[in-house]
């Protein structure tokens, strides 16, 4: 499924939350910090993905099913490639829903696991989300997602940064039909890329790709939405590697790892928000060590009918989708065009390697 790492992509949750940061357990207090952080956001783009629902009141059961939406795409049967308009829905969402107060959980759960002797039991529920905003015992209304997380077995509630990736997701259930509300910040985001540096958010892993003995792999498209708070793991790696620093401009930097001197720099940074709420980049850097230097790059765009291939397909983002018939089809309508392979080898043969991973670095210093 989507975006390979952006990991983008790709836990089957309505939505993925971030790394834990605490543990709350007043409903008030976490309404309170997720809307605090959302009044900092200026102004979003809203994408809205209709769907209908079912809802079982005594099994607390709720089916959210995706409308078919219609695109050109790259569509594979077998081993033939061909350029179709299809019409296609993304999965059904199944849930177990229950009320605590004025907060609906919701705990995801995949009927296709069980076989015809088993059935999927309120008992087994292990993750809730958490929203806040409609009334108690109604599932009608508009429920915004606030970044906490109930889990049943060890009853431990636990919250993330609930904006971390910039969108904001509310679920909105009237009638027979459910909107999922899909805010995305991307202002914001542009503002926080900038602030941090483009140079200093590309270049996470990359200290450790040259130091390490056995190095780590780079990919400048991975952490382009995710890690714009991970720029600071950058200075940890500063002092993990002794890398010294020689000069820095907006879009280079020149520094040492043990008798090697590198440059790295940012030859094109670019990005737009697609019409489905994807982000497409068009990055190109360099690392060069006086000798060498290492080039790589990164695009996504609308995939073209001429690039409906056995190779165009693998190196497209490749996508599951249900028609009206629910038989899978299996399709691609965006093109990843990078060369990280040749990137993390080139790094391999110019690197460094002055620092061995299970090696104390304070130890040695003492």
């Amino acid at each position: 499924m989507r975006h390979l790492l952006i990991a983008f992509l790709t836990l089957a949750f309505l939505f993925t939350a971030c790394s834990n940061d605490s543990s709350i357990s007043s409903s008030d207090d976490k309404t309170v910090n997720y809307l605090d952080v959302l009044d900092t956001m200026g102004v979003a783009t809203v994408f809205d993905i209709p769907c209908t629902y079912t809802a079982n009141e005594k099994e607390h059961k709720l089916k959210i099913i995706h409308d078919a939406k219609t695109l050109d795409a790259c569509v594979a049967e077998e081993n033939n490639y061909t350029w179709k308009t299809i019409s296609v829905a993304d999965e059904d969402l199944d849930y177990w829903y229950e009320f605590w107060g004025d907060t609906l959980l919701l705990y995801r759960f995949y009927p296709e696991e069980y076989d015809s002797s088993s059935s999927p039991k309120w008992e087994d529920r292990s993750y809730g989300l958490m929203f806040v905003g409609g009334k108690s015992g109604q599932l009608e209304g508009t429920w915004d997602y606030i970044g906490c997380e109930y889990t049943s077995y060890s009853h431990e509630t636990n919250c993330y940064g609930p904006l971390d990736d910039h969108t904001a997701t509310s679920l909105k259930i009237s009638g027979n039909t459910a909107t999922i509300i899909k805010k995305r910040y991307y202002e914001k985001y542009l503002d926080e890329i900038n602030a941090a540096g483009y140079v200093n958010v590309l270049m996470l892993s990359l200290y450790n790709a040259l130091a390490e003995v056995y190095g780590r792999y780079v990919s400048i498209g991975d952490y382009w939405e995710l890690y714009v708070g991970g720029v600071a793991e950058t200075l940890e790696d500063i002092s993990r590697y002794q890398v010294k620093m020689i000069d820095s401009t907006e879009n280079s930097k020149t520094f040492s790892i043990g008798d090697k001197t590198y440059t790295f720099k940012v030859i094109k940074a670019e990005q737009s928000l697609s019409k489905y709420n994807n982000i497409f980049m068009d990055l190109n850097v360099e690392v060069s060590d006086g000798t060498t230097t290492c080039v790589g790059y990164y695009k996504t765009q609308y995939i073209e009918k001429s690039q409906c291939s056995a190779e165009g397909y693998n190196n497209s983002f490749k996508e599951i989708g249900y028609d009206s018939k629910g038989d899978s089809i299996h399709y691609a309508y965006e093109h990843l065009d990078q060369n990280m392979r040749e990137f993390n080898d080139c790094l391999d043969k110019i690197a460094a390697k002055t620092y061995h991973p299970d090696y104390d670095l304070k130890d040695s210093e003492k």
